[in-house]
């Protein structure tokens, strides 16, 4: 036999195809039911990814959960929660196509929500942010309840601010707003309180000084007198009135009222001596008045109880003579100076008139003697006069006599 390769060539019958077409259907078998297999591992492990992404969904829901609260959108984090659980029970231990294919949209959709949520529960906490300094801000001018009246322009512009910046979209766009916002917040703060200070300063200043003008007028007129001084303090107090009985009258209404303030108190203490000074004759003229009711009975005149009055700085009173009842009027009035005049109105026959040389000449010689008796009597109470003068008198213009005093009286003879 040669080397070379020797073979035979061999034809299967019909049984043994037979076999063979088995055994290959019976791989094919295999290999499907292999992948068969795998495919429903695959959709089981997608199914169950599904389920891991749906946990880490609800995670971050749960940690959003307590800002969405403060925001205003927990109702909208509940419901994906809720679509998330559910969702997650479907596709729990699923392997099916359609559960892959479930599990595919709703993962979308559920994602992109969050997504969403969270970035709007941002924007609130960021705006909510931005409100709550608006709000702490509009807090603190509500504190200052007179700000609106002692700076109003003020008040305007800041609530214009406060409305830009509670509109404002972003945290760049509200940052600028804000700053300028309060920088201007306190600078009306401060002119309020100091136009409030200024003005309650003037006030109470004006008021003390009009109730000092009330005494001092009501003293001079339980004394009678009429002060020349008190028709521009009445002035100025009057305008002060009319300036400070509403709110903040504006800077050059206050400037204007402190100067009539300054006016009132002037006038004021000009008003306190000129009534000092009338008060120190009022008590020489009363001093004087009390010594001529002491010695009116030792001249023979009688006072006349209830007669008494007092008027201008003049304290009259009536006496009777008591030879024959005819009155006399006195009258004692505070003078220039250190003098008090005492002036005499008589009733009666003691007066009469005489044709002279000279002319027609009043003689009172009766009344005189009286007086003349009146100021003897009047130097034993302390009581110095000069003399006695009538109209006509010979010299003499007037009818009455400036007495001084009264110093410590001196002891009466018994």
């Amino acid at each position: 036999m040669s080397g070379s390769p020797k073979y035979t060539t061999a034809g299967l019958y019909a049984q043994a195809a037979a076999v063979a077409a088995a055994a290959r259907r019976a791989r094919e078998a295999a290999r499907r039911a292999a992948e068969a297999a795998a495919r429903q591992a695959y959709l089981r492990q997608r199914a169950q990814q599904f389920v891991d992404r749906l946990a880490d969904v609800v995670a971050r829901l749960d940690l959003l959960d307590a800002d969405a609260r403060q925001v205003g959108v927990s109702a909208a984090v509940q419901t994906v929660r809720g679509e998330a659980g559910e969702a997650a029970r479907r596709l729990r231990g699923a392997a099916t196509e359609d559960a892959v294919a479930f599990g595919d949209r709703v993962i979308v959709d559920l994602e992109t929500r969050v997504a969403q949520l969270v970035q709007s529960v941002t924007a609130g906490l960021a705006r909510k942010q931005r409100q709550d300094a608006v709000a702490a801000v509009r807090a603190q001018l509500a504190a200052a309840s007179a700000r609106v009246a002692f700076d109003p322009a003020g008040a305007g512009e800041v609530d214009g601010m406060l409305t830009r910046a509670d509109s404002a979209a972003t945290d760049a766009a509200f940052a600028t707003a804000f700053g300028a916002l309060t920088a201007r917040v306190a600078g009306h703060l401060a002119a309020a309180a100091g136009h409030q200070a200024a003005f309650e300063r003037t006030r109470d200043a004006a008021r003390q000084e009009t109730e000092r003008l009330k005494r001092l007028l009501d003293e001079a007129g339980e004394a009678g007198l009429d002060l020349p001084g008190a028709r521009p303090a009445r002035s100025a107090a009057q305008r002060l009135r009319q300036a400070l009985s509403g709110g903040w009258p504006g800077a050059g209404a206050l400037s204007s009222a402190d100067a009539d303030l300054r006016k009132l108190h002037t006038a004021n203490g000009a008003l306190e001596t000129e009534l000092e000074e009338w008060m120190r004759r009022l008590d020489r003229a009363a001093a004087v008045a009390a010594a001529v009711v002491a010695a009116a009975p030792r001249a023979g005149l009688r006072v006349v109880p209830g007669s008494f009055v007092r008027e201008r700085g003049h304290l009259m009173f009536r006496t009777t003579r008591t030879d024959d009842e005819s009155t006399l009027d006195i009258d004692v009035a505070a003078a220039e100076g250190d003098k008090v005049s005492v002036g005499y109105h008589g009733t009666g026959t003691d007066f009469r008139t005489e044709l002279t040389t000279d002319g027609q000449e009043k003689r009172c010689d009766l009344t005189a003697e009286i007086l003349t008796r009146l100021h003897t009597e009047l130097a034993a109470e302390g009581v110095g006069t000069d003399g006695l003068h009538w109209e006509g008198k010979p010299i003499r213009e007037t009818k009455t006599h400036q007495v001084r005093t009264p110093q410590k009286p001196r002891e009466r003879q018994q």
